[in-house]
């Protein structure tokens, strides 16, 4: 994995040459973040606080049902899109987000052989980890406007 640096290119114009999904993102930044994803374009795995996957949080079961999610959104997203990568992007902060961190590994792999399996495609998988802040810089200026920027508490 990688963590970010540079701003990402996002251009409507431009063929569909990689798949963007939000895999990790703090409760605090839920909403927010959301209306990001239905402005740019990048698709939402990320669970919310009480949702069926948060009920589960039992261990192995809990990240086995993530890693499910985050690939089933993948093989969605690249259903009909001819891409080369999948980029799982990864917004840090909050105790789930940081254990989701440390099986980036794991999710890397799952992805690869779900998209080999599946899809009879191989792809590459980069995971970007980065804070809220620069995901706000590189996607914020195309949210949609009917969810505010949160202000942090």
């Amino acid at each position: 994995w990688i963590c970010a640096g540079d701003p990402i290119r996002v251009d409507s114009q431009m063929p569909q040459a990689e798949v963007r999904v939000v895999a990790s993102c703090p409760e605090d930044h839920h909403d927010r973040v959301m209306a990001i994803c239905k402005g740019s374009g990048l698709y939402k795995a990320f669970g919310k606080k009480g949702d069926f996957i948060d009920a589960l949080k039992s261990g192995a079961r809990w990240f086995d049902l993530w890693k499910t999610k985050v690939c089933q959104t993948v093989l969605v997203a690249t259903m009909h899109a001819e891409c080369s990568v999948v980029r799982i992007l990864c917004i840090e902060g909050g105790p789930n987000c940081d254990e989701e961190y440390k099986s980036i590994p794991d999710l890397k792999k799952a992805v690869k052989d779900d998209m080999k399996k599946q899809n009879g495609r191989e792809v590459e998988v980069v995971c970007e980890w980065m804070t809220m802040e620069l995901f706000e810089r590189n996607f914020g200026s195309q949210a949609k406007d009917d969810i505010p920027a949160q202000v942090a508490a």
